[in-house]
């Protein structure tokens, strides 16, 4: 455990103490629960913080979504403006290239 010098040694009156766990935290999953006590194979009965979460994931969910799909517009929109140009000056672009690659399902198809 590190703690932050005491009030006589630190610069600002602001005082806390940090704790460090002995494993690397993800800060996805960091505070959340630890696991609830459930019987083998019973499905656990939900509170109303858990069916909140729910619908905050479903409304996130659904949000997500609907900047995937604004994105992609955005994209599409920025890629007919450049056409078959190289790019637009400062913006974006790209340059097409052809790839060839061995379909091998196709060559045993034929080749059996």
């Amino acid at each position: 455990m590190e703690t932050v010098p005491t009030r006589e040694q630190a610069p600002y009156p602001l005082q806390y103490t940090v704790a460090y766990p002995d494993r690397q935290l993800n800060r996805l999953t960091e505070d959340i629960p630890v696991e609830k006590e459930v019987k083998r194979g019973a499905s656990a009965s939900a509170d109303e913080r858990e069916r909140a979460v729910r619908r905050e994931l479903l409304e996130k969910n659904e949000a997500k979504y609907l900047l995937e799909i604004e994105c992609a517009r955005l994209a599409n929109e920025l890629k007919v403006s450049i056409g078959t140009a190289e790019g637009l000056e400062g913006v974006a672009g790209w340059r097409t290239h052809t790839v060839s690659r061995f379909d091998e399902g196709a060559f045993r198809r034929a080749h059996p």
